[in-house]
């Protein structure tokens, strides 16, 4: 089992957040700044991040996903 109770700590649970986790906060921060207008199109954003337009529209698709899971 990769969670054992351990007095009040739990041994082998990540302390950090997920690296999905991680990808989904960004992508809601990356919607937030297209709607109030400060990144006009994601061609801007990926030039302003320094990524690829595709990596913009695959973090963006996360917020698409139901949210259960």
């Amino acid at each position: 089992m990769l969670a054992q109770l351990h007095g009040e700590a739990l041994v082998g649970v990540p302390t950090h957040p997920l690296r999905a986790a991680r990808m989904l906060a960004l992508a809601l921060r990356l919607q937030t700044a297209t709607f109030a207008r400060d990144m006009p199109d994601r061609v801007t954003l990926a030039r302003r991040l320094g990524f690829r337009r595709a990596r913009i529209t695959r973090l963006l698709e996360l917020l698409l996903l139901a949210p259960d899971i």
